[in-house]
Formats: structure tokens, C-alpha cells, sequence
């Protein structure tokens, strides 16, 4: 345990720069979005209704109603893009934190390799690290919402403005509310998805480095063809078995819970090869 955690340790020691940068470079974005975005808005509601339809302002907020962060923000792909941007760096830095050992200028996987503990040790530390950049990230985001909310109010005339909290900010983005569900049993659902995901990520950079390139993308997509195999494997059964006449019958067949359980299910057994099939071959093919 002690081994695991230094590893995990100096996995969060070399990603700390690139997380920091991600984060300034998001609240930049999101400020620099919320401000444009929300005095847009005022410019248009002063033009349409102010003075070319000479509304008073209690008339307007009668009729049409106060601005929301909401109402500009919500529809907007410019007020997302920050956080997909996040997402999809993440993503990448998953394929780096092995890519980098291996191909940098002393190969320093070889080094991790030859450390006097279990492999699985430098498997679970860079699933951890993983794991722990999104939290990181996550809670940068909620930490914001607050210097966000301030920035909208900052531009919005006090007559004009509905006031929100940063709770309601949070409850109100929906890809906020997908890496940071407010019910534990989605945080669960979600965050094992997400998790069974990167394992299937990284028994396919452990494929291509364990073998020749040629065979080695051979071997990731035949493994890929598997997992949806697996996932899939309910509704092909029900429709070779003719037991529905389509397989979106077959789904329409299921209560939602029971859904959820099935695929839960195949996704635990997916992740659970993949992590079987990654530790495999760090501990017999991957030869120092």
C-alpha cells in the first residue's frame, strides 16, 4: 500500500502543472463567455424592448420576465465548451500518463517497471491518478460557480437581474450534473461507467505496447469488438431468439430499473476483464 501511494504520489506530482493550466485556462474561457454572453443580452433587451417597443422596465419584467443565468447561459454551446474542453483533455492526458513513460527520451516505463513492488501497483496508481483529476477538476468547477455567478451579476442591472445561487447554477448546467450527480446512486452509476471506460482504455494501450504495432492494433480491435459484443449481447440473444421482432422492442420489454442493472452488470464485467486482461499482460508480456 505504502509503494502504491508514493506512485500515486508522483503520478499527481507530474500532472499538477498540466491540471493548473487546465483550470486557468477554464475560468479565462468561462468569465470571458459569461460577461460577452450576458451583456449581449442586455444590450438586446435595452434595443427590442427598452427603447424600440419604450417598455419601462417593471413592464418588461411583468411580461417577459427577469434575465437568468439560466435563460443566457444554459442554451449556449460557448458556456459549455469550457467544461467538454475539459472533458475531452482529460481524456487525452488518460492515453498520455502511459504514452509518455514509454516514449519519452529514457523510457522511463522501464524504470516504473523495475521499482521493487507489484505492477499492479502502477496500474492501480495511474487509474487513480485519473480518477482524482476529474474530482480535482470537478470541484474547480463548483469552486467557480460563485466568481461566476458575481461576473453575471457584475453585468446585469440589479432591476433586470433574477438573483441564483451557485447551488441552483450547479443543478441547472446538465454536464455538471453528469460528472457530479447530486443522488450517491448516479454519482455511482456514472462514475462506474466512466471508470470501466478508462480500464477499456488502458487494456488497449497495454495491447499496442505489448505486442508489434501491426498485431498490437489488431489485438485492440478485435478486444473492442469483444466489449461490444458484451454489452450488446442481451439484445443480439433477443433477437436471434426472436423473442422480440426488433431489438428496440426488446429494450421497450424492460422497466427502467431493470435496464439500468442489466447494463450495470455487463459493465462490471467489462471493466473487470479489463483490468484482468491489463495486469496480465504487464506482469507477462511486457518484459523489461
Amino acid at each position: 500500500m505504502n509503494r502504491y501511494l508514493k506512485l500515486v504520489h508522483m503520478e499527481l506530482g507530474r500532472a499538477w502543472k498540466p491540471l493548473a493550466a487546465l483550470m486557468g485556462l477554464t475560468l479565462v474561457m468561462q468569465l470571458a463567455i459569461v460577461v460577452y454572453l450576458t451583456r449581449n443580452r442586455v444590450a438586446f433587451v435595452k434595443r427590442n424592448y427598452l427603447e424600440e417597443q419604450q417598455m419601462s422596465v417593471a413592464t418588461f419584467v411583468q411580461k417577459i420576465g427577469r434575465i437568468s443565468f439560466n435563460d443566457v447561459m444554459m442554451d449556449n454551446m460557448l458556456f459549455t465548451a469550457p467544461i467538454v474542453l475539459g472533458i475531452v483533455v482529460l481524456l487525452l492526458y488518460t492515453l498520455f500518463l502511459w504514452y509518455r513513460d514509454w516514449l519519452g527520451k529514457n523510457m522511463f516505463i522501464y524504470r516504473l517497471l523495475m521499482l521493487p513492488s507489484a505492477r499492479s501497483d502502477l496500474y492501480f496508481a495511474k487509474l487513480t491518478t485519473v480518477l482524482l483529476l476529474v474530482f480535482s477538476l470537478v470541484a474547480f468547477q463548483m469552486a467557480i460557480l460563485p466568481l461566476l455567478s458575481a461576473a453575471f451579476a457584475a453585468s446585469v442591472p440589479y432591476e433586470l437581474r433574477e438573483s441564483v445561487t451557485a447551488v441552483e447554477l450547479a443543478s441547472e448546467i446538465e454536464l455538471l450534473t453528469l460528472v457530479l450527480p447530486f443522488n450517491w446512486k448516479d454519482f455511482l452509476l456514472y462514475y462506474g461507467f466512466g471508470m470501466a471506460g478508462v480500464a477499456v482504455l488502458y487494456a488497449c494501450v497495454l495491447l499496442e505496447r505489448s505486442y508489434k504495432i501491426v498485431r498490437g492494433i489488431a489485438g485492440m480491435l478485435v478486444y473492442l469488438a469483444i466489449i461490444g459484443l458484451l454489452l450488446f449481447l442481451p439484445a443480439i440473444i433477443g433477437l436471434l431468439l426472436f423473442l422480440p421482432a426488433i431489438i428496440d422492442v426488446y429494450w421497450m420489454a424492460l422497466y427502467p430499473w431493470e435496464l439500468i442493472t442489466l447494463q450495470s452488470g455487463l459493465v462490471a464485467v467489462v471493466g473487470a476483464l479489463s483490468v484482468w486482461l491489463s495486469l496480465y499482460l504487464m506482469k507477462h508480456k511486457i518484459t523489461v
